[in-house]
């Protein structure tokens, strides 16, 4: 703890030892919370009924062998870091800063980090990493965020610090990629949070065979329009044309968890032949997107009615006109 007294003093002439900077508040398990101390580069996790401490991570006085993105043993996942949030069961995603590295203090070297704990074997393990191509342009050494978007990318904000007035956001793909970057001039932005203007499809695009000539499945996975924390009502519909062919309600999982859906469409009464059919995904607040594809049936040359069934879309649909990013900004002190 003397360490950690020393080298952290950043409020006058109060030692700033924990820097609390994100409480994380997971609505899917009652009463418990996430708590972000920067300066000691570790997390809480806290029932907040008791205000016991259930485990931590990192650092200091870690509860769990971790390991990096290579499987090797590591201190910690991050330094100095930001915006903690859980991204599925057991699974975590935050933004390290690389600020007060213990083992280097002059490098900084920010970067978006998974990881997936194991409460019974105390072990936790990096799923994920980006690190900035350099620390020049990206150079964040305090504020920050990251997030898990559908479709497997991440979005990170780069606002604060550096050799340059620039704020970045920077989207990544599971590749490490950039998909597309946007350069904010004049402010500092802490904070991004990405939204659409309706909800995402992706169709699973592989033939589909089947050896009855009663029914057929179509897979496809579907996110919500915005990140929830808990989960959400919504409703899916199949039309041909004017003539309501299936509908079901399900549930979106929520931190834009995959929600996968299995659709049986009856095809008794269908010949052989392309049927452009329609796909309503709506949710709970009546927002929803329309989809179009082809439904090709072809009868097989052999006994047993094996039927292929072809679905002729996109691999991944966007939903409605396009989607958005909101930003916490706070405007440039001047010098």
């Amino acid at each position: 703890m003397d360490f950690y007294l020393t080298n952290h003093t950043g409020r006058g002439n109060v030692a700033d030892w924990t820097h609390g900077n994100t409480v994380f508040w997971d609505m899917e398990e009652e009463n418990v919370c996430y708590f972000n101390a920067r300066h000691l580069h570790t997390i809480y996790k806290i029932d907040m009924t008791t205000g016991d401490i259930i485990w931590t991570l990192g650092e200091y006085e870690s509860d769990f062998d971790l390991y990096d993105i290579k499987g090797d043993p590591a201190t910690t996942f991050f330094y100095g870091a930001h915006s903690i949030e859980r991204i599925g069961p057991n699974k975590y995603i935050i933004y390290d800063n690389d600020a007060f590295n213990t083992t280097d203090f002059a490098s900084n070297w920010p970067r978006y980090v998974e990881f997936e704990i194991d409460e019974e074997t105390w072990t936790a393990q990096e799923t994920f990493t980006w690190i900035i191509p350099d620390n020049s342009t990206y150079h964040g050494d305090h504020w920050g965020d990251a997030d898990h978007l559908p479709g497997d990318t991440r979005l990170g904000t780069f606002g604060a610090g550096g050799s340059t007035d620039l704020d970045l956001l920077t989207e990544v793909n599971e590749a490490g990629e950039i998909i597309w970057e946007l350069a904010i001039n004049g402010t500092d932005t802490y904070r991004a949070e990405r939204f659409y203007s309706s909800p995402l499809v992706r169709f699973d695009g592989a033939t589909l065979l089947t050896d009855t000539k009663t029914s057929a499945i179509v897979n496809l996975t579907v996110w919500n329009s915005f990140k929830e924390r808990m989960s959400s009502d919504g409703l899916v519909q199949v039309y041909d044309g004017e003539n309501l062919i299936y509908t079901d309600a399900f549930v979106f999982l929520p931190y834009w968890q995959d929600t996968d859906l299995s659709l049986v469409l009856l095809i008794d009464d269908y010949k052989k032949g392309t049927y452009n059919l329609s796909l309503i995904i709506e949710n709970s607040d009546g927002i929803s997107t329309i989809l179009f594809f082809d439904f090709i049936i072809e009868r097989a040359p052999t006994a047993g009615w094996v039927i292929a069934v072809s679905i002729t879309v996109p691999v991944v649909v966007l939903g409605g006109a396009g989607g958005g990013t909101y930003f916490y900004l706070k405007k440039k002190k001047k010098k």
